[in-house]
């Protein structure tokens, strides 16, 4: 289930449907903490790292954001990082 979640990401951002990439993504992470979806998660964020300010501006998206995500993706694992 998890490919299809990342493709499915993948997907929303190239359309530029970061949001709603996002919102998919802390929807599966509500239901299912799995390692797997940790990996995702880092993925989906270094996709957006790597977009231009302007293209996160257009995608009513930042940097700050990106940060503040990645600290809650940070908190909601942490259990799982410190067992690995």
């Amino acid at each position: 289930m998890e490919e299809f979640l990342l493709i499915d990401i993948k997907r929303l951002v190239i359309e530029g449907n970061i949001n709603k990439a996002e919102d998919t993504l802390f929807s599966y992470i509500e239901k299912n903490k799995d390692i797997n979806v940790m990996f995702i998660a880092g993925e989906f964020y270094t996709m957006l790292m790597d977009m231009s300010d302007e293209e996160l501006k257009t995608n009513d998206f930042s940097r700050a954001e990106i940060n503040a995500w990645l600290e809650e993706i940070r908190k909601i694992f942490k259990a799982k990082i410190l067992t690995l």
